[in-house]
C-alpha cells in the first residue's frame, strides 16, 4: 500500500497518534503503580521525570537530525513498532532485575545498578514513543489543531481507563496491552503496508495477544 508519503493526514494517521499517545500516558500510570511497590514510592517520580526527559530528547533528536519529510514518513511505522517492543523489553527487565533500595549500605551498589537499568529501559520507551508523537506533529504541522485533538483524546482515554485495566489484567498484563496499542499505532502509521510488513505486524500482534492471554490466566509475579 503506497502513495504520496507527504499527503495530508487521514483517519489512519489520527488514529495512530491516538494509540501512541494513549500508550505513553498509560505507561506512566502503570509504571508508577508498579514501582511504588517494587522500589518504594520515593522512586516513583523516576517514571515521570524520565518520561519528560525521553519526550524532550526525542523532539531535540528530530530537530537536530533533520530527516526529510519523506524519510520520516517511511520510518514512522517502524519507530512505533520499536516503541512497542521496547515496552515488552522493559517488562522483561523489571521481572528479572530485583534490588532492595532500603537494604542499607551493603545494597547500595546493587541499588545503583538496578536503578540505572530501569532508567535506561524507561528512557528507551519514552524516547521511542516521543519520536512517534513528535514525528507525526513534524510531518503534518499544518494540521496541528486536529493532531492535538487526537493526541489529547488518546491521553484522556488512557488516563480514565488505565486504573481499571490494571485491576482487571494486573500490572504486567496492562503493560502488554499498551505494547499491543503501540503496535496498532505502528500499523496505522506505516506508510508502505506491503505483504511482508503486513505479515510481520500480524505475527507480532498475534504473539503479543497470546502473551496477554497467558498473563491473564497465569499472572506474572514481579519481585518486591
Amino acid at each position: 500500500m503506497t502513495g504520496n508519503l507527504t499527503a495530508p493526514p487521514g483517519l489512519r494517521q489520527f488514529a495512530g497518534l491516538t494509540c501512541a499517545s494513549a500508550s505513553v500516558l498509560a505507561l506512566q500510570v502503570i509504571f508508577t503503580r508498579i514501582f511504588s511497590i517494587m522500589i518504594w514510592y520515593h522512586f516513583t517520580y523516576l517514571v515521570i521525570g524520565v518520561a519528560l526527559l525521553g519526550g524532550g530528547a526525542a523532539g531535540t533528536f528530530l530537530a537536530v537530525r533533520g530527516w526529510e519529510p519523506a524519510v520520516l514518513r517511511r520510518r514512522l511505522g517502524g519507530l512505533a513498532v520499536a516503541f512497542s517492543l521496547s515496552i515488552l523489553a522493559a517488562l522483561l527487565l523489571i521481572s528479572l532485575v530485583h534490588f532492595d533500595p532500603l537494604g542499607g549500605r551493603q545494597a547500595l551498589p546493587a541499588t545503583a545498578a538496578g536503578l540505572a537499568l530501569y532508567f535506561v529501559a524507561l528512557f528507551a520507551i519514552y524516547f521511542l514513543g516521543g519520536l512517534v508523537v513528535s514525528g507525526v506533529f513534524s510531518l503534518w504541522s499544518g494540521q496541528a489543531h486536529r493532531l492535538y485533538f487526537a493526541d489529547l483524546l488518546g491521553g484522556g482515554l488512557a488516563t480514565v481507563a488505565v486504573v481499571g485495566v490494571v485491576q482487571a489484567l494486573t500490572g504486567p498484563g496492562a503493560i502488554v496491552l499498551t505494547a499491543l496499542l503501540a503496535l496498532a499505532a505502528g500499523a496505522l502509521l506505516e506508510a508502505n503496508l506491503t505483504g511482508g510488513r503486513r505479515a510481520l505486524l500480524a505475527g507480532l500482534a498475534a504473539g503479543q495477544a497470546a502473551l496477554l492471554v497467558y498473563l491473564v490466566f497465569n499472572p506474572l509475579l514481579l519481585p518486591v
